[in-house]
């Protein structure tokens, strides 16, 4: 039926040729019980449907559409009572298993209840031996109560009493599976099975006998057992939250069944058999029947007129008269297995969309020179695209509007795979990406609940790009050209690279130049220095004018930077020579660091920088050269003062740590990060910063660069002390880190390495501060006045 509404657009009601019978609140003739979920359902032998519902009692109903509500208020909270299970006793007897009240016993004739509490007090007993999930009629009349959490307890009419509880038992394996038990089955002879969340247990009902099967022993594909069925031929069937399992007792093998082989959910929650043996299944997710002798399922869901697709645990029930009943979150779905008929029209494919590069293409239009469809996209049987059009997409559509999002869409591209490909479920979509250029033949099929389309059959061609078409000799002309100017290529590059090693030859011999020249000077000017520099140290001392004050500290500062630098070239010569050896001896590095950061305090102070030492650790004793590792520490700190503003911060952390993927010396360490809020540096400059003669442009005109030298000369010290330094551009804030690895103790040092320690110390650094800030113009401000 097909309905159109003012501006509401088409609907259509589907006929469901399939008849079964729908009981529940959104029927318009049979709603007669409520709106609450179904949580049992029997039909006793006047053809009465009794419904057990979750907090709603129990509704009695009959073929003319009445029916009588039975609240069931006896709770001790006053609320109405949630009916899990129902047995028949006699013709007047109905035995209902209560969520909160435990067993009652309910006579039809006049409405009466009579709540049964289970006075049994074994070792688990507690308010759940009143919290019943199912029961179970046996061959001697009595009554077996499944409980949320207190095992199975039998109650004998006869004498109107409990008079047996099986439970659990955590010390051994002598008890039933598990506590929590969700249902149970007699099977008319001298068994009850009880299916737990643990397993499923069998009971003999004279000897009480108790056998207990697990995944473990192969049998079950889960452990929480929802149903329990036994067929005509004798065979088990459990229902888990994994799927169906089946177990033939005599042969002793057992077979699993989940979605994979056609089940439409894993979660069984009801079993029951019919009189053509065959199996209807009801799940989270639709009813199943399975057709034994075929190993077939064929699945119904709420658009073929079910309650809907979730049912609940336990709400299954045959009728004397073969009816099966189940029961669900949306009601009651009633039927005779004989008038469900697995009819199913035929089903077509029809190609209903074609997009190129996420384009739709409509008829006539072109890919480069190529029409890519000619005529109306249903009707197309084949498709031209260009080289550069080779990514693109196909819509189909077998026009079930009963349940589209069920269709399965499955193809395979001959002449690029053999295999077919299905998509997800509802997925109409095919798409392809980069195919290459040729002539395809893509095959697609659509199914839905066992039903298969035809065969569709599209021809796809990619046109090669026009070079490998008629025109291949302007492409041979073509290819001997660019091999001629690979070879072009091939040359220059050969000159370049040429050229590029005699420069950086030249290169070297201008550096060599410069270090030789500066080496002669220096040999030249250090003696006239050290004579200039003792009698001015002599006239700062005793000469107090400040003018004159002024005069020589400018005149000290000077003299003390080319001593330095002189040094600094000297000790450079010195490591080029192999002539510079240290001598290691044990310090404590705090303390070391501390005195270094004394000198520069005044000049941090003066340009409101931020100087902090950072430790976790009162001293650390470690091996260094304290001559040599106070230059290097000097070096970095004057480079860090350099660069970083006013109001900056420069930070040195001490820390210890280990690498076990390191060999070498290296594997326990300590570090020392001296960062910066600084210029920063850029990423392919933090390795030529430590090259001799190298500096970095940073277009700032207040920045006074030095010569170079420095951080050269401080990489190649602490490589003699057999660390590492390197820089980095800092990833929290502007700036740069430099970071000093040395090993810590002394087993990588030599005895020539290894200072002796007879002597006294050699003394702490006490510098002038102007010695202490390479290059820095304002250096004469931090001197102690």
């Amino acid at each position: 039926l097909w309905v159109g509404l003012f501006q509401k657009g088409v609907f259509i009601a589907p006929n469901h040729p399939n008849k079964f019978q729908y009981w529940g609140a959104k029927s318009f003739y049979n709603n007669v019980i409520g709106s609450n979920c179904v949580m049992s359902v029997l039909k006793d032998g006047d053809g009465r449907l009794w419904v057990g519902t979750d907090n709603d009692g129990v509704y009695a109903v009959d073929r003319s559409r009445s029916s009588h509500h039975y609240e069931m208020k006896t709770s001790f909270n006053g609320v109405s009572g949630t009916i899990m299970s129902m047995v028949e006793g006699d013709a007047a007897t109905l035995w209902m298993a209560s969520f909160l009240d435990g067993l009652i016993r309910f006579d039809k004739r006049n409405g009466s209840l009579q709540y049964l509490k289970n006075e049994l007090r074994g070792k688990h007993n507690n308010t759940s031996s009143n919290k019943a999930t199912s029961l179970a009629k046996d061959a001697l009349g009595r009554i077996w109560v499944g409980t949320n959490g207190a095992g199975v307890s039998v109650f004998d009419p006869k004498l109107n009493q409990f008079t047996q509880q099986f439970l659990f038992h955590e010390e051994d394996s002598s008890g039933i599976a598990n506590n929590w038990v969700n249902t149970l089955m007699s099977d008319g002879d001298s068994l009850i099975w009880i299916g737990t969340y643990g397993g499923v247990s069998s009971v003999h009902i004279r000897t009480g006998e108790i056998r207990t099967y697990r995944t473990k022993h192969g049998i079950l594909p889960g452990n929480i057992v929802y149903a329990i069925a036994r067929d005509r031929n004798r065979k088990l069937w459990f229902g888990t939250t994994e799927g169906l399992a089946g177990y033939d007792e005599v042969t002793k093998k057992a077979e699993h069944y989940t979605i994979d082989d056609g089940l439409p959910g894993n979660v069984i929650c009801g079993i029951l058999d019919d009189e053509k043996g065959s199996l209807w299944i009801s799940t989270h997710t639709g009813i199943s029947r399975y057709l034994m002798y075929e190993k077939r399922f064929v699945n119904h869901y709420s658009f073929d007129g079910l309650q809907g697709n979730e049912f609940s645990m336990g709400a299954a029930f045959k009728a004397r008269d073969g009816e099966l009943i189940f029961g669900g979150i949306g009601g009651v779905s009633a039927f005779y297995p004989s008038n469900i008929i697995d009819q199913r029209a035929p089903l077509h494919i029809y190609l209903t969309g074609l997009n190129v590069l996420d384009r739709p293409v409509v008829s006539n239009q072109k890919s480069g020179r190529f029409t890519i469809i000619d005529r109306f996209i249903m009707d197309v049987e084949k498709i031209k695209l260009s080289h550069n059009d080779n990514m693109f997409s196909l819509e189909f559509s077998t026009f079930e509007f009963t349940a589209p999002e069920r269709v399965y869409y499955k193809y395979k591209l001959e002449g690029l795979n053999d295999q077919w490909i299905t998509n997800e479920q509802g997925n109409n979509r095919i798409s392809f990406t980069n195919l290459s250029y040729g002539s395809y033949k893509l095959r697609v099929k659509a199914s839905i609940r066992d039903n298969e389309s035809e065969e569709r059959l599209l021809t796809i061609v990619i046109y090669p790009p026009w070079y490998l078409s008629m025109v291949a000799r302007f492409v041979y002309f073509l290819l001997f050209v660019l091999l001629m100017w690979g070879v072009y290529r091939y040359i220059t590059e050969r000159i370049r690279y040429r050229h590029e090693m005699i420069r950086r030859e030249h290169l070297e011999q201008v550096n060599e130049g410069k270090l030789q020249f500066f080496i002669n000077i220096s040999h030249e000017i250090r003696t006239p220095m050290t004579l200039i520099i003792s009698p001015l140290e002599k006239l700062i001392s005793e000469n107090t004018d400040a003018a004159r004050q002024q005069v020589y500290l400018l005149m000290y500062r000077n003299a003390q930077r080319i001593v330095r630098l002189i040094n600094q070239l000297l000790d450079i010569r010195k490591i080029d020579k192999g002539l510079m050896f240290v001598k290691m001896r044990e310090t404590d590095l705090v303390g070391f660091i501390d005195d270094i950061i004394t000198t520069f305090e005044y000049q941090a102070k003066k340009k409101s920088i931020n100087l902090n030492f950072r430790h976790d650790m009162p001293e650390l004793k470690v091996w260094i050269d304290m001559n040599n590792f106070d230059k290097v520490l000097v070096n970095i700190l004057s480079n860090a003062f350099k660069f970083t503003p006013e109001n900056g911060t420069i930070s040195i952390e001490l820390t210890t740590g280990s690498q076990q993927n390191v060999q070498g010396p290296l594997q326990q360490y300590f570090q020392i990060i001296v960062s910066d809020t600084g210029v920063g540096l850029e990423e392919d400059k933090v390795e030529k910063i430590f090259e001799r003669f190298y500096q970095i442009d940073h277009h700032q005109q207040d920045v006074n660069f030095g010569t170079g030298i420095g951080l050269h000369l401080s990489r190649n010290l602490v490589e003699l002390m057999h660390g590492i330094i390197f820089a980095r551009k800092r990833r929290d804030a502007a700036g740069s880190e430099f970071i000093i690895q040395m090993p810590l103790g002394s087993g990588h040092l030599t005895e020539l390495e290894m200072e002796s320690m007879s002597g006294n110390p050699p003394a702490k650094p006490q510098l002038p501060a102007s010695e202490l800030l390479q290059d820095d113009p304002d250096t004469l401000s931090t001197l102690p006045k």
